[in-house]
């Protein structure tokens, strides 16, 4: 058997919480990724305690610093992600009807800034509220052993 769980390194970015924000942004925490190949990133929505629709409804922005405390911009490049897509503000999942809601949702990023969060926007009033967490998942640089090619990491 291969060992994924030993190759992996999961980051809580927002803690599993019942979101009742209403017409705001929150940001989550931010992922270091020195010395990390890239992420995904892991948005886990439920279900809504109130009807979704276009006036009350959830979007996420992936962005990107070099600098951990500012310098953000949305990530709106198609070459700085994999396993979806972001639009010209960098949101890359949203929820807006009940069929969007009890999902997962993924996007990779393989852009060259260190520093990624989230920036999670609400549109209407979430009185109800959805629960929701958002993690993400890393994997260390392996670089093999000098002369072998087993891709066995070095100390």
């Amino acid at each position: 058997m291969k060992d994924l769980a030993n190759n992996v390194l999961t980051t809580q970015l927002f803690t599993p919480f019942s979101n009742t924000q209403s017409g705001t942004t929150l940001q989550s925490a931010v992922l270091d990724l020195k010395g990390k190949n890239g992420a995904m990133i892991v948005w886990i929505v439920g279900e809504h305690g109130g009807t979704t629709s276009g006036s009350l409804k959830h979007h996420v922005v992936l962005q990107h610093s070099d600098v951990t405390g500012s310098g953000y911009t949305n990530v709106t490049k198609a070459s700085d992600i994999t396993y979806g897509a972001v639009d010209a503000n960098g949101i890359w999942a949203d929820v807006k009807i009940a069929a969007d809601e009890e999902k997962n949702y993924q996007i990779g990023y393989t852009g060259t800034k260190r520093f990624v969060k989230i920036a999670l926007v609400a549109t209407g009033n979430h009185s109800a509220g959805i629960p929701m967490a958002m993690n993400a998942i890393t994997s260390s640089i392996h670089k093999p052993e000098l002369g072998g090619n087993d891709g066995s990491p070095t100390a």
